[in-house]
Protein backbone atom coordinates (compact mmCIF):
# COMPACT_ATOMS: atom_id res chain seq x y z
CA UNK A 1 0.00 0.00 0.00
CA UNK A 2 2.76 2.66 0.73
CA UNK A 3 4.72 2.16 -2.36
CA UNK A 4 1.25 2.22 -4.26
CA UNK A 5 0.32 5.62 -2.51
CA UNK A 6 3.97 7.06 -2.82
CA UNK A 7 3.78 6.04 -7.01
CA UNK A 8 0.42 7.64 -7.28
CA UNK A 9 1.38 10.79 -5.20
CA UNK A 10 4.97 10.90 -7.52
CA UNK A 11 2.81 10.54 -10.68
CA UNK A 12 0.71 13.85 -9.81
CA UNK A 13 -2.85 11.21 -8.76
CA UNK A 14 -4.15 13.15 -6.47
CA UNK A 15 -7.30 11.33 -7.42
CA UNK A 16 -5.88 7.95 -6.94
CA UNK A 17 -3.62 8.65 -3.79
CA UNK A 18 -6.22 10.16 -1.95
CA UNK A 19 -8.73 6.93 -2.64
CA UNK A 20 -6.51 5.19 -0.30
CA UNK A 21 -7.42 7.16 2.55
CA UNK A 22 -10.58 7.28 5.29
CA UNK A 23 -12.82 9.68 5.22
CA UNK A 24 -11.50 11.53 8.03
CA UNK A 25 -7.48 12.09 8.42
CA UNK A 26 -5.03 12.69 11.07
CA UNK A 27 -2.79 15.25 9.16
CA UNK A 28 0.08 17.02 9.96
CA UNK A 29 2.68 18.66 8.09
CA UNK A 30 4.26 21.29 10.77
CA UNK A 31 5.09 24.26 9.20
CA UNK A 32 5.58 28.06 9.20
CA UNK A 33 2.64 30.13 9.12
CA UNK A 34 4.25 32.15 5.73
CA UNK A 35 4.41 28.50 3.82
CA UNK A 36 0.54 28.91 2.11
CA UNK A 37 0.74 25.71 0.92
CA UNK A 38 0.12 23.38 3.56
CA UNK A 39 -3.23 23.71 4.53
CA UNK A 40 -5.57 22.27 7.67
CA UNK A 41 -6.48 18.74 6.51
CA UNK A 42 -9.43 16.79 7.98
CA UNK A 43 -10.97 14.83 5.11
CA UNK A 44 -10.23 12.61 2.57
CA UNK A 45 -11.63 15.43 0.10
CA UNK A 46 -9.10 18.36 1.68
CA UNK A 47 -6.46 15.92 1.34
CA UNK A 48 -6.91 15.25 -2.64
CA UNK A 49 -7.27 19.49 -2.93
CA UNK A 50 -4.14 20.09 -1.14
CA UNK A 51 -2.13 16.82 -3.23
CA UNK A 52 -3.84 18.64 -6.27
CA UNK A 53 -2.83 22.03 -5.52
CA UNK A 54 1.03 21.10 -5.05
CA UNK A 55 2.25 21.06 -8.26
CA UNK A 56 1.16 24.74 -8.48
CA UNK A 57 3.48 25.65 -5.60
CA UNK A 58 6.40 23.46 -5.79
CA UNK A 59 8.87 21.67 -8.38
CA UNK A 60 9.92 18.13 -7.47
CA UNK A 61 13.54 18.53 -8.38
CA UNK A 62 14.57 15.33 -6.53
CA UNK A 63 12.54 12.57 -4.15
CA UNK A 64 14.65 10.05 -3.21
CA UNK A 65 13.77 7.58 -0.74
CA UNK A 66 16.41 5.78 1.58
CA UNK A 67 14.04 3.77 3.90
CA UNK A 68 10.45 1.87 4.25
CA UNK A 69 9.81 0.02 7.47
CA UNK A 70 6.84 -1.24 8.09
CA UNK A 71 5.25 -2.64 11.56
CA UNK A 72 1.99 -3.96 11.78
CA UNK A 73 -0.04 -1.12 10.49
CA UNK A 74 2.41 1.81 10.61
CA UNK A 75 4.86 2.58 7.99
CA UNK A 76 8.01 5.20 8.19
CA UNK A 77 9.24 6.13 5.30
CA UNK A 78 12.17 8.21 5.02
CA UNK A 79 14.55 9.99 2.96
CA UNK A 80 15.83 13.39 0.66
CA UNK A 81 13.71 16.06 -1.64
CA UNK A 82 14.77 18.63 -3.06
CA UNK A 83 11.85 21.18 -4.24
CA UNK A 84 11.96 24.85 -5.88
CA UNK A 85 8.76 27.36 -4.13
CA UNK A 86 7.65 28.06 -8.14
CA UNK A 87 6.30 31.71 -6.85
CA UNK A 88 9.92 32.91 -5.55
CA UNK A 89 12.14 30.81 -7.45
CA UNK A 90 13.89 29.16 -4.08
CA UNK A 91 14.77 26.23 -3.80
CA UNK A 92 15.30 24.01 -0.50
CA UNK A 93 17.09 20.87 0.30
CA UNK A 94 15.62 18.61 3.35
CA UNK A 95 15.61 15.06 5.25
CA UNK A 96 11.72 14.12 5.26
CA UNK A 97 9.99 11.24 7.53
CA UNK A 98 6.41 10.12 6.42
CA UNK A 99 4.06 8.44 9.14
CA UNK A 100 1.24 6.61 7.96
CA UNK A 101 -1.24 4.44 9.74
CA UNK A 102 -3.93 1.97 7.84
CA UNK A 103 -6.87 0.66 9.32
CA UNK A 104 -9.18 -1.43 7.54
CA UNK A 105 -7.34 -1.16 4.63
CA UNK A 106 -7.48 2.47 4.58
CA UNK A 107 -4.79 5.22 5.62
CA UNK A 108 -6.13 7.49 8.76
CA UNK A 109 -2.41 9.22 9.20
CA UNK A 110 -0.68 11.23 7.46
CA UNK A 111 2.52 12.85 8.90
CA UNK A 112 5.03 14.58 6.99
CA UNK A 113 8.23 15.86 8.57
CA UNK A 114 10.67 17.90 6.81
CA UNK A 115 13.38 21.06 7.26
CA UNK A 116 11.05 23.69 8.59
CA UNK A 117 13.51 26.39 8.11
CA UNK A 118 14.87 25.59 4.62
CA UNK A 119 11.39 25.19 3.45
CA UNK A 120 10.56 28.41 4.99
CA UNK A 121 13.38 30.70 4.05
CA UNK A 122 12.28 29.54 0.10
CA UNK A 123 8.99 30.49 1.08
CA UNK A 124 10.33 33.54 2.21
CA UNK A 125 10.22 36.75 -0.43
CA UNK A 126 12.86 38.29 1.95
CA UNK A 127 16.76 38.08 1.00
CA UNK A 128 18.53 36.10 3.06
CA UNK A 129 22.10 37.50 4.36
Amino acid sequence: MVEKLLSHIGNGRADLASAMFAEVIDFDIPHHDDVWWIPVVRTRVEFESFLSGLGAELETIRFEIDEITVTGPDAIITGELEDRVIRTGRSFVSRFSLTVHVESGEFTRYRFIEDTAAVHAAASSKDRH
